[in-house]
């Protein structure tokens, strides 16, 4: 139990006493913080694999009347993921002196051991207060360079995501009115013993809109350019919100409708919602100019994609979702922190005023290559994998929809590789940021190759791929290719007509109604299906 709660605790009680250190020293609690949670998060695992899922209650032995924490495959390897992403993370910004001291490592460190947390409870109003904390944490770390534009964009970042986990909280109290318990184990026993549906409908809707707006669902991502889009806000700190804060969210919307499945079947409305949220992510990032955005919003149709797999009803499918939360945790991060070095060499984040990538600095431009590489899912790096798994089993028709959404992927990314070509001459670069990129680079390049025996042992599963259907499935990801490139050269690139969907709504009103005709429509499904 005690190692299950330090896996929350370390971070934020030690996050808080290193900004009172020496900054030599708070740097090393920093690191000795994320040595510890590495070999924490061993442990619990050897015990998951050897003795299964566990729950630690603190506080006493009744899970419905006390904090219980739980510790599954899922929840430790998202957590052994946050380890990973924070420590390069912390490695990355160590030197820098823009942003780097000791409020920023405090920050950064207590926002790591609230994520944990989020993966790790059992009990869903510890969620509301993990996930509000970490809310602020994000919104502080966004903001941490003060001007006027930060100002805007945070007062707008922070009052969108208040207003929705209120929804969330309406959904708490409905839930705790109607069954008397807050524990998710005890819920999905008390729906599964037999509820009326329209029971459920309410407070499903409540929850799920709470979330989503965290996750970027279409169409509530209007805040994606304040947030992502803040001139000031830290590259490493985009790496984590992109790589598992958007992820967290994901993952609960994953256990809130396992709970309530199968007497509130939600899939379809799932599936649509993330072949809409996949495509208009992807037509959104092909929209932007800055490398930021461009970024943001392909998380936003990766998460689509994920979604799809994870409701379509295949095992193969879901799993490869799950793999594919961890992949693009991966590569999204090498591709933001990647920009974080471009930005800083170029003093832009305009993507057509980049260029020479190649030859100015070379391997800042391999890591953003295979960062690229993976995204798109080409054949052996990290990507392709899951994508493999997650299109393996589903009905033809729904392939065809995910394959529109990877090359509108594929569209996003062939603009974005025109940074790496053109003239230029070698310039001086951090080494060590660059030790960073090439350290996530072999690590993509490494879970694509042993993307099966690593998945298999991670989900405990027996997940396969066909020679056949790869080389089949790779050939056709060849074509959508090059058919993607000649697209982009001879027409898209030519054409300022997608431009103009850049712009999202951009007023508390217009995302309000939004967040509104969102739950309604959740709702409504609910009644009607």
């Amino acid at each position: 139990m005690l190692l299950m709660v330090s896996v929350i605790l370390v971070p934020i009680v030690l996050g808080i006493f290193v900004y009172i250190l020496p900054r030599k020293l708070g740097k090393s609690v920093v690191f000795a913080v994320q040595a510890y949670l590495a070999l924490v998060i061993a442990s619990l695992f050897t015990r998951i694999v050897n003795y299964g899922t566990f729950h630690a209650v603190l506080g006493g032995d009744d899970p419905i009347l006390y904090v219980t924490l739980r510790g599954d495959r899922p929840s430790l390897i998202f957590v052994g993921l946050s380890v990973i992403l924070f420590f390069l993370a912390f490695v990355y910004a160590v030197r820098d002196e823009n942003y780097c001291n000791n409020k920023f490592l405090s920050l950064f460190l207590v926002l790591q051991g609230t994520l944990n947390g989020i993966f790790v409870t059992d009990d869903i109003f510890n969620l509301f207060v993990l996930i509000e904390v970490s809310t602020v944490l994000a919104t502080v770390l966004l903001l941490f360079k003060r001007d006027g534009r930060n100002a805007y964009d945070g007062l707008f970042y922070i009052t969108m995501q208040i207003i929705t986990m209120m929804f969330f909280l309406f959904g708490i109290a409905y839930l705790y009115r109607s069954f008397g318990v807050l524990n998710f184990t005890a819920m999905a026993e008390i729906v599964n013993a037999g509820v009326p549906r329209e029971t459920l409908i309410l407070p499903f809707a409540f929850l799920i809109t709470g979330i989503a707006l965290k996750i970027g669902f279409f169409p509530l991502f209007t805040w994606i350019s304040h947030a992502y889009g803040n001139p000031s806000a830290p590259f490493p700190v985009l790496a984590i919100l992109s790589g598992l804060f958007v992820k967290s969210s994901l993952f609960f919307v994953i256990r809130i409708h396992t709970i309530f499945y199968p007497t509130l079947d939600y899939t379809e409305f799932f599936i649509a919602l993330g072949l809409i949220t996949g495509v208009v992510g992807a037509v959104k990032a092909f929209a932007q100019k800055d490398i930021k955005l461009i970024l943001a919003f392909s998380t936003i149709s990766q998460v689509g994609l994920i979604t799809v797999g994870i409701f379509s009803g295949s095992v193969v499918s879901h799993y490869g979702s799950l793999m594919h939360i961890v992949n693009h945790a991966l590569f999204k991060s090498l591709l933001f922190l990647s920009a974080g070095m471009i930005a800083k060499t170029y003093q832009t984040t305009h993507v057509n005023e980049i260029k020479g990538l190649l030859k100015k600095m070379p391997v800042t431009a391999f890591a953003t290559a295979i960062g690229i590489l993976g995204i798109i899912g080409f054949p052996f790096i990290n990507g392709s994998i899951s994508k493999y798994w997650i299109m393996a089993e589903v009905s033809l028709t729904l392939e065809i929809a995910l394959w529109v959404v990877n090359t509108g992927t594929m569209l996003v990314f062939v603009k974005y590789s025109t940074m790496l070509l053109g003239a230029g001459a070698p310039v001086k670069v951090d080494t060590l940021k660059n030790g960073v990129l090439l350290v996530l680079a072999i690590i993509c390049v490494s879970t694509g190759i042993f993307g099966v025996p690593l998945a298999n042992y991670l989900f405990d599963v027996n997940l396969t791929i066909s020679i056949g259907s790869f080389i089949t499935k790779g050939a056709i990801f060849l074509g959508v290719l090059c058919g993607a490139i000649i697209i982009n050269r001879t027409f898209l690139m030519k054409t300022d007509a997608l431009y103009k969907l850049a712009k999202s709504p951009t007023t508390v009103q217009q995302s309000c109604f939004i967040l509104v005709v969102f739950f309604a429509s959740l709702v409504l499904y609910g009644f009607v299906r």
